[in-house]
């Protein structure tokens, strides 16, 4: 009994942690899900930034190493993609932006 109380004493603060790290109030790439194949030849891919929690003007996307032209706002950015460069057959994308305090890359 005594160890199945210290796992839960141990699980529960990890559980919560894990709740506040991965909660959806952070900023996140919202299209195309991460590892999920595009199927089609062009497509949007979409950011979303809590209200009033981080700095827009400090939003940068870049698609494969090359930047990539986010509009919209002040919560909500898009880019629509279309066949040919930077898209490979393998990508990356990557989303900085500033925090209070300090920048975030998701």
């Amino acid at each position: 009994m005594r160890s199945r109380l210290l796992c839960v004493a141990f699980v529960l603060p990890l559980l919560a942690s894990l709740g506040t790290t991965c909660s959806s109030s952070g900023p996140r790439i919202v299209t195309p899900g991460d590892g999920v194949a595009v199927s089609t030849p062009s497509f949007e891919v979409r950011v979303e930034l809590p209200a009033d929690a981080y700095d827009a003007a400090t939003l940068v996307a870049t698609l494969n190493g090359q930047p990539l032209a986010l509009a919209g706002g002040p919560t909500v950015f898009t880019a629509n993609l279309v066949p040919g460069p930077p898209l490979a057959e393998q990508n990356e994308l990557d989303v900085t932006v500033r925090a209070p305090g300090s920048p975030v890359t998701f």
